[in-house]
């Protein structure tokens, strides 16, 4: 059953892509600038997830829903805020595989590989538990970063196959994204949103779209 919702969701993804190409694609482009800035990286991003939202919804997207997180202060903070936790746990992994590399190689080489191996392991049972917080954090206004955070542990768990299935096809559509100079990063990057967001709704439909609502919450 939650096979059949990965399939359906890719489908779903590629269908939306092909209605709204032209403003994902330069609304990805945009992303990208606002990224390289940093300090405009956090909301570049959730403008682009936002984008994914309004296609997944059947609305017209325009491009200038990339900068969905700068039309208010509240926005723009919420659009750092998932960034920086993320930022964070990242920080936390590659000080626990620098210690063990450090620790380990000290010991013997073979140990030091097992290090890398550990330190991958650890980096995807991360994805695995967390591939669907920012979707669920930019879909859902209600939620904080540590809500979203329990929310998509909570569907992985549910649905561990079809979120091991989910991230393969991330991975290769972000391998394909890394093609011809990343180029094709413009095309792959905006699917990759469509398609989270498409199976978030399949295997947990209860999650409202309150995107556009995200300033409620901090009144």
């Amino acid at each position: 059953m939650s096979l059949d919702a990965v399939t359906d969701s890719l489908k779903q993804s590629l269908d939306l892509f092909k209605n709204n190409a032209v403003a994902l694609v330069v609304g990805t482009i945009i992303s990208m600038i606002l990224v390289c800035l940093i300090v405009t990286a956090g909301p570049g991003i959730y403008g682009l997830a936002y984008m994914a939202v309004k296609a997944f919804r059947g609305e017209k997207v325009e491009i200038g829903d990339v900068f969905f997180a700068f039309r208010s202060v509240k926005r723009f903070i919420r659009g750092w805020m998932f960034a920086i936790v993320l930022f964070v746990l990242v920080f936390i992994i590659g000080i626990i595989a620098g210690i063990l590399f450090g620790v380990l190689s000290q010991i013997n080489e073979y140990l030091a590989v097992m290090a890398f191996f550990i330190a991958y392991i650890l980096i995807f049972l991360v994805m695995i538990g967390l591939v669907y917080a920012e979707t669920i954090f930019v879909l859902d206004s209600s939620k904080g970063v540590i809500d979203a955070m329990k929310e998509s542990l909570s569907i992985s768990k549910e649905n561990i196959l079809a979120t091991i299935v989910a991230i393969i096809i991330i991975s290769i559509l972000t391998f394909i994204g890394s093609l011809v100079f990343g180029i094709l990063a413009l095309i792959t990057t905006p699917i990759c949103n469509l398609f989270l967001i498409s199976l978030v709704k399949e295997l947990r439909p209860e999650i409202p779209d309150t995107a556009d609502d995200v300033w409620k919450r901090y009144q």
